[in-house]
């Protein structure tokens, strides 16, 4: 890390590691990952939830990094190869594979504390603008939803705007978009940032030397855009065609209303910084405040249409906001508004907007809370529930698949083994239904349905004394109405007549 920040980001220090960890912190603390639906990746019930649905397709392209998919939503994936390449050349563990989103994470806000730091602008004032940097749709997607490496999408961008030397610019501009195309769509508003950011802060530079840096930056791209241009026009990009074919459609779904809930989810109190910058490119020079908005406004635009994650759309703004903190940074009041803009990002509501869905962001406590007590639909109940549907009508086949669903939830969940035992049975096949019913009693031995199974299952197994047994303890546990008490006392009757003929 020291070298890191020596070569292009200045003096760094333990601040930066404190400021950037402590952001991270409480930010997780107050807008914490749906958690509960990270186990969706390995099981096989139908989600489409945004936590999973990308990183069922990175496991794939894990294994093979140019692997193709029909989902419109993991269309993008066929050009973002840096990233699966790494991992597929490492063999990395997808739990390593998708934690670099939050390593990324750590990355983006350290360059955040180090640009502020540079700057004089106090270890509590970097703390706030982290914070509130940190409280917004980019970090929590990135931490939240599998397979989205927005923060490596900031880190290029942060690294156009802010690195004091050409070099390691460029290599941003170079290799980002392979990791997310949105940074091409932004690039000239990066540029624009550059110079703006150098123009104020190293005086020393003639604008000759920045265009030229800018024309650097430009030449970084070319490779991109020569093999995407050219698979394009050669009707070789399929995925992407069909992208924007589907395009107008996907977007003209999102009710107006909810775009603009999804413009104030990205960034939310970070948009007042953005417009100290439009304000102070504007100061004293009309032309380039033109020229800001202008940018700006396209860009806003592009980002806004281009995909149906609006609020996750916003996040390219975050240098716009960073630049803002910097331009304020001199007055005290504005270093003060800066730590109460983080205090109230963490206390007011965020929420995704995604395509027409808006879902709050919980807490860290009701996050946890949701893994100890599921929603229905991540319990066995309703798989269960639509197995015994299934059993009562003889569809032996679909009631063991919605049984599998359920113990993959739950492998011991008693009501499905037990299930499983009983239509094993209808189909004698008694050497499987034996395991089940077993691991049914032993979830709730005093179950007076298991152990009438366990008891059927014995008895034609030849086990005649524990039959009687199972059957023994059924009647005394059941209660006086039980449905099934009649067979039950008659099964047992005919098993003791049966055990003492063998006797005898």
């Amino acid at each position: 890390m020291e070298s890191f920040g020596k070569r292009w980001l200045g003096k760094r220090d333990w601040r930066i590691a404190a400021i950037a960890l402590a952001g991270a912190l409480l930010a997780l603390a107050f807008f914490a990952p749906r958690f509960l639906y990270w186990r969706l990746l390995y099981l096989s019930l139908p989600s489409t939830t945004s936590e999973v649905i990308r990183a069922q397709a990175n496991l794939v392209q894990l294994a093979d990094p140019f692997a193709r998919f029909d989902q419109d939503i993991n269309q993008v994936l066929h050009w973002r190869l840096l990233l699966p390449i790494i991992g597929h050349t490492l063999h990395l563990p997808p739990p390593v594979y998708f934690g670099l989103a939050h390593a990324g994470a750590l990355v983006a806000l350290a360059m955040c504390a180090t640009v502020m730091l540079r700057h004089q602008m106090g270890a509590w004032t970097a703390l706030g603008g982290v914070v509130l940097l940190a409280t917004t749709s980019w970090y929590f997607v990135s931490i939240g939803w599998l397979g989205y490496f927005d923060s490596w999408l900031l880190v290029g961008l942060l690294a156009v705007v802010f690195a004091r030397r050409t070099g390691p610019a460029a290599v941003a501009v170079l290799l980002t978009p392979w990791v997310d195309e949105r940074l091409v769509l932004t690039l000239p508003l990066a540029l624009l940032l550059r110079l703006s950011y150098r123009r104020r802060f190293f005086e020393q530079e003639q604008d000759a030397d920045r265009f030229r840096a800018a024309a650097w930056l430009g030449l970084a791209l070319a490779p991109w855009l020569g093999i995407r241009g050219l698979a394009y026009f050669l009707s070789t990009d399929a995925p992407t065609k069909n992208y924007f074919a589907g395009l107008i459609a996907r977007q003209s779904e999102i009710p107006a209303a909810v775009y603009l809930q999804g413009i104030w989810h990205g960034l939310r109190l970070a948009w007042l910084p953005v417009f100290v910058w439009l304000w102070s490119e504007g100061r004293g020079n009309p032309r380039r405040g033109v020229t800001a908005v202008a940018l700006l406004a396209v860009t806003f635009l592009v980002n806004l249409f281009i995909a149906s994650d609006i609020s996750r759309s916003m996040s390219v703004f975050i240098p716009v906001a960073l630049l803002g903190f910097l331009l304020s940074a001199a007055d005290v009041r504005a270093r003060r508004a800066i730590v109460l803009l983080g205090a109230l990002n963490l206390v007011l509501p965020a929420a995704h907007v995604s395509g027409p869905q808006i879902w709050p962001i919980e807490n860290l406590v009701v996050e946890t809370r949701q893994l100890r007590s599921p929603p229905p639909g991540l319990t066995p109940a309703p798989y269960v529930a639509k197995a015994a549907e299934f059993y009562r009508l003889r569809n032996f086949e679909d009631a063991l698949r919605y049984i599998a669903l359920a113990l993959e939830l739950d492998s011991h969940h008693g009501d499905a083994r037990a299930l499983r035992a009983m239509i094993f049975y209808q189909q004698r096949r008694f050497g499987e239904a034996r395991p089940d019913a077993d691991l049914a009693v032993a979830r709730d031995p005093s179950n007076a349905s298991y152990r009438n199974t366990r008891a059927c299952v014995r008895a034609e197994l030849g086990d005649l004394a524990g039959a009687i047994a199972d059957f023994e303890r059924a009647l005394a546990d059941a209660p006086p109405d039980w449905p099934t008490r009649a067979a039950a006392q008659a099964s047992l009757e005919q098993l003791r007549t049966k055990l003492r003929a063998s006797r005898n």
